[in-house]
């Protein structure tokens, strides 16, 4: 990516590492809010820490019905576990051991395997 004020004589670039994902805290709070008006949940759990969610989440508890929130990320976000019923974190080590092997082999005898940097 290009720097904005490269120094004279140094690197014009930097390698950044964008972890950003595409619309999905969008899509999550367009159906955790349409699925409250019509009424399809007593109870919602939402799994993630974006504080994109604050404002969903804490309407949806206002008006529809309680939203709880587990965090995958140790990071505590004070805003959404203020605005959720509750909030916790997953426990440590429980994502990975829900983790599928690194080479599977298919019923058909195909062996699929995850990516490098996954392992």
């Amino acid at each position: 990516m290009p720097l904005a004020f490269p120094p004279v004589g140094g690197p014009y670039v930097a390698q950044v590492r964008k972890t950003e994902e595409k619309g999905s805290d969008v899509n999550l709070a367009t159906y955790l809010l349409l699925d409250g008006f019509d009424q399809l949940y007593d109870v919602a759990v939402v799994v993630s820490n974006d504080s994109d969610l604050v404002e969903p989440v804490r309407l949806a508890c206002e008006r529809f019905a309680p939203v709880h929130v587990i965090s995958p990320n140790p990071h505590h976000n004070v805003q959404l576990a203020g605005a959720a019923a509750s909030y916790g974190l997953i426990p440590a080590g429980l994502i990975q051991g829900s983790q599928l092997p690194a080479t599977v082999t298919l019923p058909n005898g195909k062996v699929v395997t995850g990516p490098v940097q996954w392992s």
